[in-house]
């Protein structure tokens, strides 16, 4: 059952910003290891979450981070961008692939953590979150928006 948080958007529309949002967690259950810091913010990294849902390619840039091709949804926010990304790859919401782009060529961009079920004790229903107890997990409650296979499985 996919629950339809913004009733005007489409089912497709709604699935990302559900799946963009999915890493929020109010502050009486997040752990200090687990806050945001850097001044960075829940919203800073569901607009972060969002362009990389959206097909926008954030790519190494020296010591820094490059978006290719800026998408309007982080134009304002390109000058934040560097401590949002760190704060991601900190808390394992994001992280580091290499995409074959064509034969002998492999770019390594950034790529948002899979989406996890979510239990009724709000960990992950795989064993993800026992294992790796510092991170921070992207939980839903709809299967249809779970990427970890581990999860779906476990909740047969």
């Amino acid at each position: 059952m996919t629950l339809h948080a913004y009733p005007d958007l489409s089912k497709h529309d709604n699935d990302i910003v559900m799946r963009s949002a999915a890493h929020t967690l109010a502050d009486a259950v997040t752990p200090d290891s687990t806050r945001l810091r850097n001044d960075v913010t829940d919203f800073d990294i569901a607009r972060l979450m969002l362009a990389l849902e959206t097909g926008q390619v954030i790519v190494p840039d020296g010591r820094g981070w490059k978006a290719l091709d800026v998408r309007p949804l982080l134009q304002a926010f390109v000058p934040h961008l560097y401590t949002t990304i760190n704060e991601a790859l900190r808390l394992g919401l994001v992280h580091l692939d290499s995409v074959r782009i064509e034969a002998g060529i492999v770019r390594h961009q950034l790529v948002g953590a899979a989406v996890h079920l979510r239990r009724e004790t709000g960990t992950t229903m795989c064993a993800a979150s026992l294992a790796i107890p510092f991170m921070r997990y992207r939980l839903v409650d709809d299967e249809d928006l779970v990427d970890c296979t581990a999860c779906l499985l476990a909740n047969r």
